[in-house]
């Protein structure tokens, strides 16, 4: 490996296993924020998100494969999954689970990046990330709902028909709040975001999961992403104000690889 790691993850809930993952070796970084089914089933003790985010980053360290290819290799992946634990997700949205995935992969001079999902990436600072336009709005309605009655504890239950909802613009690419997710069946390809960079000019590359809601000026270390995690706590610890959200927390993870 041509890059110095380091990484960090928490679990927003420690008695809850950490449904976000990484992992690297000689020519692959990757990361994964699995998201869990609304059926509330476990698996051995594990929600879905948790056994799909692993999934995801041991597939991608097991093969080459990039762009539509990885994506389809991973979805057919989780199939079997399915088949062994969960067979109601090959038919219905309510049970299937769902991740992003960065995946980036040192090839000769070049670094290719394949990304699902509203987990992002910086290179020397810039950031590529998609956003997640359903989560902005369910995100004002959760506000508006506690700026109104105060309670910020069934804030979440409140809007849980709507996240529901949701689940139907998952991979729909003709719906204006579609999104895509790894989810066992397939990712049109106007969701799967391929990127090309040459690798001598890159120094700094940061891979992150939604769980940090803002992002430093300065790159490179871990300091600089929990200092800006604190900053939001600390600002707006139930995520209703500035940096309103679907949920009061969220597993964080973050992996910066620094050119030797």
């Amino acid at each position: 490996m041509i890059f110095d790691i380091e990484a960090f993850s928490e679990a927003k809930n420690s008695d809850k296993g950490n449904e976000d993952f990484y992992g690297y070796n000689d020519n692959t970084i990757v990361i994964s924020d699995g998201a869990t089914d609304k059926s509330g089933q476990l698996y051995d003790g594990k929600t879905g998100g948790y056994l799909l985010s692993r999934l995801v980053v041991e597939e991608c360290l097991n093969t080459d494969l990039n762009g539509f290819e990885l994506i389809g290799h991973l979805n057919k992946k989780a199939s079997k999954l399915y088949e062994k634990i969960n067979t109601q997700a090959l038919k219905d949205v309510n049970y299937r689970f769902y991740a992003t995935i960065v995946c980036l992969r040192i090839i000769d001079n070049k670094i290719i990046v394949t990304l699902v999902g509203d987990s992002g990436f910086r290179i020397d600072g810039i950031s590529y990330y998609q956003e997640k336009t359903v989560d902005y709005l369910l995100s004002g309605i959760r506000a508006e709902y506690i700026n109104k009655t105060g309670d910020i504890e069934n804030s979440r239950e409140f809007i849980l028909p709507l996240l529901k909802r949701q689940l139907t613009y998952t991979n729909n690419e003709s719906h204006p709040l579609g999104y895509g997710m790894l989810d066992g069946i397939s990712v049109p390809e106007k969701f799967i975001k391929i990127y090309e960079f040459s690798l001598d000019e890159i120094k700094i590359v940061e891979l992150f999961t939604d769980g940090y809601m803002a992002q430093p000026e300065k790159i490179g270390k871990i300091k600089y992403w929990e200092d800006s995690y604190q900053t939001v706590e600390k600002t707006d610890p139930n995520k209703f104000l500035k940096y309103k959200s679907t949920k009061t927390k969220d597993d964080r993870t973050i992996l910066i690889a620094t050119k030797k």
